[in-house]
Order: C-alpha cells, then sequence, then structure tokens
C-alpha cells in the first residue's frame, strides 16, 4: 500500500470514529447534549425570535422578528435529544401527539387510557392495556405562551405484563 492510501485510509477510519455528525441533519434532532442543542440554534441563520426548550425548562431564547418559534425537545431514554422520542412512555407536547401515537399501536380499540386522573380513551371488546399518563411542568415561556409541560405515562400495563412509567424529566 503506497503512502497515499495509507493516509486515505486513516482519514477514513477517524473519520468514521467520531461521533456521527457534528450537527443534526435537522432542527429536530438528534442532538448529542444541551450544548449541541443551543449551538444548532445559535447558528441557525433564520432571523425569527426562539424559544427553545430541553424536557420543558428553557434552554435557549433569542430576541428576533415576529413571534418566536417554539421548540420542544426532550432527552429520550436512548440518551439522545429530540422533538419526538417515539415511545409509548412519551413524552408528548399535547394529548393529540399522545391519542396519534395509541391509535396508531397495536390493540388501540381495545385500550383504556387515563390522563392526569381522567379517562382520556376508551376502548371496547377485550382489554389489551390500562396506561395512565400525567403532565409534567417546567418553565414559563419568556414570550407569552404559557407554562412549558408535556405528557408521560406514569404507569401501564399490557396483555405482556406491566410497562415502566417515567417520573417528570429533570432540568439538564
Amino acid at each position: 500500500m503506497n503512502s497515499r492510501s495509507a493516509t486515505l485510509l486513516l482519514a477514513l477510519v477517524c473519520l468514521t470514529a467520531l461521533p456521527q455528525a457534528a450537527f443534526a441533519q435537522s432542527d429536530d434532532g438528534p442532538f448529542f447534549s444541551k450544548a449541541h442543542l443551543v449551538g444548532h440554534w445559535q447558528n441557525s441563520p433564520e432571523s425569527a425570535a426562539l424559544e427553545i426548550s430541553l424536557n420543558a425548562f428553557t434552554a435557549y431564547t433569542r430576541i428576533g422578528f415576529g413571534p418566536a418559534l417554539r421548540m420542544d425537545y426532550f432527552r429520550c431514554q436512548d440518551g439522545l435529544i429530540r422533538t419526538d422520542c417515539n415511545q409509548l412512555q412519551g413524552p408528548f407536547v399535547v394529548d393529540w401527539q399522545l391519542s396519534g401515537y395509541l391509535n396508531a399501536s397495536p390493540g388501540a380499540n381495545h385500550l383504556h387510557v387515563y390522563l392526569d386522573g381522567n379517562v382520556f380513551m376508551t376502548g371496547f371488546g377485550p382489554l389489551f392495556g390500562t396506561y395512565s399518563y400525567r403532565t409534567c411542568y417546567g418553565d414559563t415561556s419568556p414570550f407569552g405562551y404559557g407554562v412549558n409541560k408535556y405528557i408521560l405515562m406514569q404507569s401501564g400495563s399490557n396483555i405482556y405484563g406491566p410497562v415502566p412509567g417515567l417520573s417528570c424529566l429533570p432540568r439538564l
């Protein structure tokens, strides 16, 4: 192998050994850390006002043109930061995201779901599962959008057994 080939091979090995993507491919993530998330938005070319929250706590704000773009991010169970963790336990920013996720899951017509102690979805026929979700709260929006909040599974069970719930997510 000549020195040029060896150099190219070494460069290729080094690139594959680095963590994937120094910046997320999209605004939705994934991001590897809070610093990575904030850096992405600090370097964004938009001139709009921004409100970025992580686990419902304000991570970054920017004054700018027009109403603030509000983006909600969460540290998912795999450790990455995204707008959508795509998991039964949540988090979900609004209740229609929760119902959409559950309606797309197996046994959706046979679920009993509670949100903050109130009936949220009631299925029919043989029971496939019972899930209890709760609303968690974070910081108040600096742009007047109210309190940041999200929905997490508190406890659950289905025909396969218990489904572990989550505690409200910490400030990072």
